[in-house]
């Protein structure tokens, strides 16, 4: 399922929350500037109510292949129209890092998109699991001076890549995230207004 998408008319509408999925044999980011490519996107129906739907954006930092994926979750649809407002908001300054105007179909688009970014990270998180924030998106024309860069390692770079064919495996049969860890479930149920 998805839908057309107009990033213009929802950049002014507030800003988002976003998760992050526990893949635990993959190191966890530290806080910091990345470059970021998105490998999955969906249009999800909450389990608690169908009447609210969200985008699951998988993102992995570029530099960074062996390290854990970050979820981003967007409102899209839900009774809480303030939440919406904030969700739209969020997934429109996504696209327009990632260079996606006017309107488009966030499943087919954003696939294969990349951008900058700043992410904070808090590695004990939730139950022990680590959480990732997006605190702010940069465009390709705008890119951050700070931005990390691994530095060069004895593992051999076979062995990086291996690694990420396994991680773009295991993206492709992901349907939802984590349904044992509440914050991933619904989170747009849980905004606080």
């Amino acid at each position: 399922m998805s839908a057309d998408f107009d990033v213009e008319a929802n950049l002014e509408q507030g800003s988002g929350d976003t998760e992050a999925t526990d893949w635990s044999s993959y190191p966890v980011l530290d806080s910091g500037d990345y470059e970021f490519e998105i490998f999955y996107c969906q249009l999800q129906t909450s389990r608690r109510n169908e009447q609210s739907k969200y985008y699951s954006v998988g993102i992995r930092a570029v530099d960074w292949p062996e390290t854990q994926a970050v979820w981003l979750h967007f409102t899209f649809e839900n009774p809480n129209v303030r939440a919406v407002e904030i969700g739209r908001s969020q997934l429109a300054t996504l696209c327009k890092s990632g260079g996606l105007t006017g309107k488009i179909d966030p499943e087919l688009d954003l696939i294969g998109s990349s951008f900058f970014g700043t992410l904070k990270v808090d590695p004990e998180g939730f139950n022990g699991r680590p959480s990732y924030e997006m605190v702010r998106y940069f465009g390709k024309d705008n890119a951050p001076s700070t931005l990390r860069k691994p530095e060069a390692s004895a593992s051999s770079s076979s062995d990086s890549a291996k690694r990420a064919e396994t991680t773009t495996e295991k993206a492709s049969n992901v349907i939802y995230v984590d349904s044992d860890n509440p914050s991933d479930d619904d989170i747009e149920d849980d905004i606080p207004f």
